[in-house]
């Protein structure tokens, strides 16, 4: 809740007015990912110690209603195919260039 109070306060700054609206689990993995019915999330994702803990959770094409996975509908068949190469990739060195391939489609889409 305070990520969400600091992101409400510096759009606030701005001019974009924000309400808050916390809610159970379920009502918001509905809301969210099923119908989806929302402006703005906050979600506690965390990629941990493996990228494909959040990158693939993310950005992944899921179908409609995929609780935790996708919640923008982002699409782009090319970065799920380099996330699964990366998946499959056990050399680290090799991992890495995949993600850094994904990271730089997903900064030029972010600047359409």
């Amino acid at each position: 809740m305070a990520a969400a109070a600091i992101i409400r306060d510096n759009l606030r700054a701005i001019g974009i007015t924000v309400e808050l609206q916390p809610m159970d689990r379920a009502v918001m993995i509905d809301r969210v990912y099923t119908k989806p019915e929302y402006d703005l999330t906050v979600q506690t994702f965390t990629s941990g110690g493996d990228p494909a803990i959040g990158y693939h959770r993310i950005f992944a094409s899921a179908p409609a209603g995929t609780p935790f996975v996708n919640a923008t509908g982002y699409l782009n068949t090319e970065v799920d195919q380099l996330l699964t190469r990366a998946a499959e990739t056990a050399a680290q060195g090799a991992r890495s260039q995949v993600y850094a391939q994904v990271s730089k489609i997903l900064a030029a889409d972010l600047r359409r």
